[in-house]
């Protein structure tokens, strides 16, 4: 049987190389396109506050149930949570962002390659189910990989519209 190089490596290691990802083409953005959306749709910056709220939340609930303590947990539907996340930090510059993404990274990803991370069932708010860890970081990393391509096909598509108007 021929071993896969997927199963050699680490969960964490596929939300590693998604942070990475997408924080390079955060970075990689003029300045323009890192400000508040105008479209009800979301752009950047809204995106980005959503996954540093999200990722936040796991380093906060993974720190705590990893030390056997009974995580505070969010109450109300997802997009209740996410909305007022963006609104909350729509102003927060990019860097403070991105730093708070990486810290919260390394938190949860310290548990994630801890002894106990098997053991570990995490709800992500009142009611949610409760998630094994490992699930939880392939379920984050498609989640994020999923916004990046998001965003760069519809980048794209402004490019290509914007061309055509030349």
């Amino acid at each position: 049987m021929r071993k896969s190089s997927k199963l050699t490596n680490h969960p964490v290691e596929a939300l590693d190389g998604a942070i990475q990802s997408f924080t390079a083409f955060v970075r990689s953005l003029p300045a323009a396109e890192m400000e508040p959306s105008s479209r009800e749709s979301w752009g950047p910056r809204e995106v980005l506050i959503h996954l540093v709220f999200w990722h936040e939340q796991y380093a906060r609930i993974a720190s705590a149930m990893a030390r056997d303590k009974k995580p505070f947990l969010l109450k109300g539907s997802a997009r209740a949570l996410n909305d007022a996340a963006v609104a909350r930090e729509i102003n927060v510059p990019i860097d403070e962002l991105l730093k708070r993404w990486t810290r919260a990274h390394e938190r949860f990803s310290a548990v994630a390659r801890s002894h106990r991370a098997s053991e570990i069932r995490m709800p992500l708010r009142v009611g949610g189910k409760a998630w094994p860890v490992a699930d939880l970081i392939r379920i984050a990393a498609g989640h994020i990989r999923r916004h990046h391509a998001k965003l760069q096909n519809r980048r794209r598509f402004f490019e290509i519209r914007t061309k055509a108007w030349r």
